[in-house]
C-alpha cells in the first residue's frame, strides 16, 4: 500500500498532464490556420416603418470602420470592367482597380511623327542597347554572338517559395482565395429565404457567402457590406460586419437600415449618412503628349490647327491628369421597391442628373441602426432578432481536405476561363485577317 503522500503527488501529476492536453490541443490549433464556411442572411420586416410603438435613436451615430475590407463579387468585377473597359486589377482587400485605355483622338489632330529612313540606323548609345562589335567575347557573363543572352555557365538562382508551381509540401497546404463570394448554388438558406419572400412580410437585404480564415479580432478587418462609394447613392442597407475568432467565433455587426421615418413627424429627416469607402477606382491614363511651351498658349498642330486640351480625355495643357466621372457601376440601383414601407423618391429626370451627380439628396428620412455583438459556435444556424430587421449566419469549419479540393476547382476554373479566353482572341484574330 502505497502512503499516502505519494498517492497525493501522482494524482496531482494525473491531473496536471489532463490540464495541460486542452493547451496543447490549443497550440496546434494556433499553428493551423481555421477556415470557415460562412453563410450570411440579412433581411428587412415589411411594414415595421410604420410601427409607432417602438422608439429609436432620433439621431443614430452612423460610421464605416476606418480600416475595412470588401468580399470579391466575380460578376460585379465582370460587369464593372464592361461598363469601364480597360486594364483590371484586384488586389487582396477586395479593392478593384481599372486603368483607362488612351482616347483615340481623331486623325486630323494626331501630330506628324516623322519617319526614320532606311538609310538611317537608331543611335545604339542613346539606346542603351550593346553593339557587338563593341563587345569582349572573352568578357564574362556575354555571349559573343548575342550579348543580351543569358550566360549558360551563370550559377542558378534559389527557387522562390511564391512562385506557382512550388510542390506542395514547400509551401504548405493549397487553399483557396479567401472572401470570394459563392455561387447561389451552394447557399444553405436560399429555400427559406425564397419561401419569406414569397410571404410578402419579409425582403431579404442581403444573402451571400464566402470562405473565411479566421483570426483575432485585432488581426481581422471588418467587411464592408454596400456599394454606396461607388454609386454616390444611399441603398436601404449600409455598413459592415466583423467576424473573428476568440475561443469562440465572433459577430459584430455595425449597419442600419434606411427608411422613410413614419414612426416621427412629417418634417423630421436626419443628415444624410456618409457614403461607404469606394471599391472601384479608375486610373486615367497619362496624357498623350507633353508640350513645353506656356500652357497659357495654345498649342498648334503642323501649323494648322489648334489642339483644345479638351478633346483628349483626362488631360490639360500643361499635361496634368485629371478625373473623370464617377465610376459606372452596373449594380447601381434603378429605383427602389416598396421594402418595410421604406419607398424611396421617384427617380430624377434625365436633365437632373447631372445636378444630382454633384449634389445628391438623401431619398430616406431615418437609418435605424443594428449594432450587436454575438459569440457564436460552429455548425449551428444563429438568429440575431431585431423590430425591423433580422440576421441568420452559420459558420461551417473547413477540413485541409476540403480545402485543397476547393483550391484545385478554383484552379481548374480559371485555367478553363483563360483557355476559352485565348481561344475567342485566337478566332477574332483569324476572323479579322480574312475580312481584311
Amino acid at each position: 500500500m502505497k502512503p499516502p503522500l505519494t498517492r497525493l503527488l501522482a494524482w496531482c501529476g494525473c491531473c496536471a498532464l489532463l490540464l495541460s492536453l486542452p493547451a496543447q490541443a490549443q497550440l496546434q490549433d494556433e499553428e493551423q490556420e481555421r477556415w470557415f464556411r460562412v453563410e450570411l442572411l440579412i433581411f428587412g420586416r415589411t411594414g415595421a416603418d410604420s410601427n409607432r410603438d417602438e422608439f429609436w435613436d432620433p439621431d443614430p451615430s452612423l460610421a464605416y470602420p476606418d480600416t475595412f475590407r470588401f468580399l470579391i463579387e466575380p460578376e460585379r468585377i465582370t460587369a464593372n470592367l464592361e461598363a469601364n473597359p480597360g486594364e483590371s486589377s484586384m488586389d487582396a482587400l477586395g479593392l478593384q482597380t481599372i486603368l483607362l485605355p488612351q482616347p483615340v483622338l481623331p486623325e486630323e489632330l494626331t501630330p506628324d511623327i516623322p519617319e526614320r529612313g532606311d538609310d538611317e540606323a537608331p543611335d545604339q548609345e542613346a539606346d542603351g542597347d550593346l553593339d557587338a562589335d563593341s563587345v569582349d567575347p572573352n568578357a564574362p557573363g556575354l555571349n559573343a554572338a548575342d550579348p543580351n543572352a543569358p550566360d549558360p555557365n551563370a550559377p542558378e538562382l534559389a527557387a522562390d517559395p511564391n512562385t506557382p508551381g512550388m510542390k506542395e509540401e514547400d509551401q504548405g497546404p493549397l487553399t483557396p482565395t479567401p472572401f470570394v463570394v459563392r455561387p447561389v448554388s451552394e447557399l444553405e438558406f436560399r429555400g427559406k429565404a425564397a419561401y419569406m419572400q414569397r410571404t410578402g412580410r419579409y425582403t431579404t437585404l442581403l444573402h451571400q457567402g464566402w470562405l473565411q480564415p479566421m483570426a483575432s479580432s485585432e488581426d481581422t478587418l471588418p467587411i464592408v457590406l454596400d456599394r454606396s462609394g461607388d454609386t454616390q447613392q444611399w441603398p436601404l442597407l449600409q455598413g459592415s460586419i466583423k467576424l473573428y475568432l476568440s475561443r469562440y467565433l465572433h459577430l459584430e455587426t455595425n449597419f442600419w437600415l434606411n427608411t422613410q421615418g413614419r414612426y416621427y413627424s412629417e418634417d423630421w429627416q436626419i443628415p444624410a449618412p456618409p457614403f461607404g469607402p469606394a471599391s472601384l477606382i479608375l486610373v486615367e491614363p497619362p496624357p498623350l503628349f507633353a508640350f513645353e511651351m506656356d500652357p497659357n498658349q495654345p498649342i498648334p498642330i503642323d501649323g494648322e490647327g489648334i489642339l483644345d486640351d479638351a478633346l483628349i480625355s483626362g488631360t490639360s495643357i500643361d499635361g496634368a491628369v485629371q478625373s473623370e466621372t464617377s465610376p459606372r457601376d452596373p449594380f447601381a440601383e434603378q429605383g427602389s421597391e416598396d421594402i418595410d414601407g421604406l419607398e424611396a423618391e421617384a427617380e430624377p429626370g434625365d436633365g437632373e442628373a447631372e445636378a444630382i451627380l454633384d449634389d445628391p439628396q438623401y431619398p430616406w428620412r431615418h437609418a435605424v441602426l443594428f449594432e450587436q455583438k454575438r459569440r457564436m459556435r460552429s455548425n449551428e444556424v444563429h438568429y440575431l432578432d431585431h423590430p425591423m430587421m433580422g440576421v441568420v449566419i452559420k459558420l461551417v469549419p473547413l477540413t485541409v481536405e476540403e480545402l485543397e479540393e476547393l483550391a484545385l476547382a478554383e484552379i481548374a476554373e480559371a485555367e478553363a476561363k483563360a483557355e476559352a479566353e485565348a481561344k475567342a482572341a485566337a478566332e477574332n484574330a483569324a476572323a479579322s485577317q480574312s475580312a481584311e
